[in-house]
């Protein structure tokens, strides 16, 4: 499986149960980078993705593509293959953290990408493999 997830520059997720941005190109990129594969999303992520053919799901999906926005991942390290991190570079206020250490559960940097966003001047995409 593959994991998005949009991190600020402490790697926070969320702050009072909302996300910290809502960025236009980033969820293009996101759908872009899927192709024809499956999405699945959390019904937090309904908003983002509506009408583009994405998936809710109540678990953590085991395979496909799967957009985070609000849920531990140090659970299902053992299904997934990639990470692709939406850094905003920014710090927001937070209260929910990415839960994992990418470099310690053995991902190593594959690429990385600057673009502008709708939102955020520039926002850095970076794309973790085993």
């Amino acid at each position: 499986m593959k994991v998005f997830v949009c991190l600020d520059d402490k790697n926070g997720m969320t702050f009072g149960g909302k996300r910290q941005s809502r960025d236009r190109i980033v969820i293009e990129d996101v759908l872009k980078t899927v192709g024809e594969e499956k999405l699945y999303i959390d019904a937090f992520s309904k908003t983002l993705f509506e009408n583009k053919g994405a998936e809710i799901v109540k678990e953590f999906p085991k395979e496909g593509y799967f957009f985070n926005e609000n849920k531990e991942m140090k659970h299902h390290m053992e299904f997934i293959s990639e990470i692709i991190v939406y850094r905003w570079n920014r710090r927001y206020p937070a209260d929910f953290y990415l839960d994992i250490d990418i470099a310690k559960e053995g991902f190593k940097l594959a690429d990385y990408l600057e673009f502008k966003g709708s939102s955020h001047d520039k926002i850095t995409k970076e794309i973790y493999r085993r």
